[in-house]
């Protein structure tokens, strides 16, 4: 939901080449529990990760999660 309402906004504030042009990360709470839901979201380019990434075993499993998500991961 979040991202359709940024991609309208973007939309309406700067053209839609523009806001197609945009990439948009999820900088909210990533974890190994929501990382492949996540990842399959059409509109959201990626996500930060950030405390999971200090976990060596919670961070493999958000980057094997799906097979988007290893491309969508920035941590």
């Amino acid at each position: 939901m979040l991202v359709c309402i940024s991609q309208m906004t973007l939309c309406t504030q700067v053209g839609s080449e523009v806001a197609e042009a945009m990439r948009i990360i999820y900088g909210g709470s990533v974890n190994d529990q929501n990382a492949g839901e996540l990842a399959r979201k059409e509109d959201l380019d990626g996500f930060l990760v950030g405390g999971a990434s200090l976990k060596g075993k919670t961070f493999a499993k958000i980057c094997t999660s799906g097979a988007k998500t290893a491309a969508k991961v920035l941590a």
